[in-house]
């Protein structure tokens, strides 16, 4: 059995639907929160890749600019 969301289960059933339709949304739910959970994750890494780059590039021409010809 896939994670249902609490919540969304006891408002779904408040709100008259049958156990069986609120268990199942609660499911497809809770898959797209973990979907959208690895999303923010890989945006996460791709933000820190972003930053490391543009350092590296700055301390590179910083050096290339200062040195002495």
């Amino acid at each position: 059995m896939a994670v249902v969301l609490g919540n969304l289960y006891i408002a779904l059933i408040a709100a008259g639907a049958s156990e069986e339709q609120a268990t199942e949304a609660s499911e497809v739910t809770s898959g797209g929160q973990r979907y959208f959970s690895s999303i923010d994750s890989k945006i996460s890494l791709m933000i820190g890749m972003t930053a490391f780059s543009i350092v590296f590039n700055f301390a590179t021409l910083l050096i290339l600019l200062t040195r002495p010809t």
